[in-house]
């Protein structure tokens, strides 16, 4: 993707500066958000798809670091969730919000689907998410929990490269990247690299 991390993640802290909101418990870390935008800036997304909006952290950067990109944010949820209302604090007045699951609605008619890019963070059985985007035509995927052992809430894609014959992959991966193999620096952010940063970037053929 990009050759300097360094001088790529000072444009991202730029952008940081500008999140609505200081606390994201529960949603994505700084090098998990900038792994993501240092995908986004390779690929330059016509469209993006995101399945699993939570409080709008990856909605707002999605917005932030690719404004030409038609956005499509999917989430059950239909309103502020909890005591604290603390489930869409963000909301982009350029997002289309959706709130069926993935296998619910129609993205047939989406063009250049080729460079549509898909991101879940929707903490659900990831084989069939990526079978079912194969199907729709759509090549690049973000994963995110994508756990190296068999625990948290779902299946992921790499437990099912470790027990291939459990698994119906419909699809063959072409490029994958893993965040942690691609940003081995715990220097970046001039703090300690957090262990749980399972994102996962995977070009299909």
């Amino acid at each position: 993707m990009l050759n300097d991390c360094k001088i790529a993640r000072d444009e991202f802290t730029t952008h940081l500066k500008n999140i609505p909101f200081t606390e994201n418990t529960g949603g994505m870390n700084t090098y998990s958000m900038y792994f993501v935008y240092l995908v986004v800036k390779h690929i330059s997304p016509a469209t993006i798809i995101e399945s699993g909006v939570w409080k709008g952290g990856t909605t707002w950067l999605f917005e932030e670091i690719s404004p030409s990109s038609n956005m499509i944010c999917i989430d059950p949820h239909i309103c502020n969730y909890g005591s604290e209302k603390e489930w869409y604090i963000y909301k982009s007045p350029r997002a289309r919000y959706i709130h069926e699951d993935i296998f619910d609605i129609d993205l047939d008619n989406i063009k250049n689907k080729e460079n549509v890019l898909v991101f879940f963070d929707d903490h659900q059985d990831h084989i069939p998410r990526i079978n079912h985007c194969k199907s729709l035509g759509f090549k690049h995927i973000i994963l995110d929990d994508n756990y190296r052992c068999n625990t948290g809430s779902h299946q992921t894609l790499h437990w099912a490269q470790l027990n291939p014959d459990d698994y119906n992959m419909e699809f063959k991966i072409k490029n994958e990247i893993n965040l942690n193999e691609y940003i081995p620096e715990a220097s970046l952010f001039n703090s300690n690299k957090p262990t749980n940063s399972n994102v996962t970037y995977i070009e299909l053929v």
